[in-house]
């Protein structure tokens, strides 16, 4: 990415997410989110009896663009937490070939159950999820080396043929009981 990359579809950059170094704070909120730092283009979304409270390092201490902190407190077995992106189905052709990473750092977990990272999308009015990753248990050395984590599937995905009617990035937490975690996350991108 450019430091000034925050919407780049082009001819030399074939970047399908909009706003990939998660910059302004014109996103959306679903449940019980609290904060103005949702990014532009990007949606957090709470479900269940917790709550989320969102704030942003922006800009990065590196300059490039802006990390999403979401620091959430559950409640309940199966509260969840998930930052999604835009749709960017309109993008995508059938035959194309595609790569995707985020940037993720997690710490101060209790309870957490699963993270998820994911890029969701529908063909034919079937969903499909490709996953970067998915596990269980508080017990993850998520903090073990520190961090952060760039998450990516092992095998690109040839899109398939038929009607494309989502493509979204996702990062979700699910959670156990009563607990919690910080999510931060940052330079999401599917080329």
């Amino acid at each position: 990415h450019g430091i000034t990359d925050s919407v780049a579809i082009t001819a030399g950059n074939k970047q399908l997410v909009t706003n990939p170094l998660m910059q302004g704070t014109a996103g959306s909120t679903s449940g019980t989110v609290t904060g103005a730092f949702v990014p532009t283009s990007w949606t957090i979304t709470e479900t269940g009896s917790g709550s989320c409270a969102v704030t942003q390092d922006n800009p990065r201490s590196d300059g490039y663009g802006s990390n999403v902190i979401m620091t959430i407190t559950s409640a309940a077995n199966n509260d969840t937490v998930a930052l999604t992106s835009t749709s960017f189905h309109a993008s995508l052709t059938a035959g194309d070939v595609l790569h995707y990473e985020v940037e993720v750092l997690i710490s101060g977990i209790t309870a957490l159950n699963n993270l998820e990272i994911s890029m969701d999308y529908t063909v034919g009015g079937t969903a499909y999820f490709w996953r970067a990753n998915s596990t269980s248990g508080s017990s993850q050395p998520w903090t073990a080396d520190g961090g952060p984590y760039i998450f990516r599937p092992t095998v690109p995905l040839t899109v398939p043929s038929g009607s494309i009617t989502n493509a979204q990035l996702r990062v979700q937490g699910t959670f156990s009981g009563a607990g919690g975690a910080v999510i931060k996350v940052a330079r999401a991108a599917v080329r």
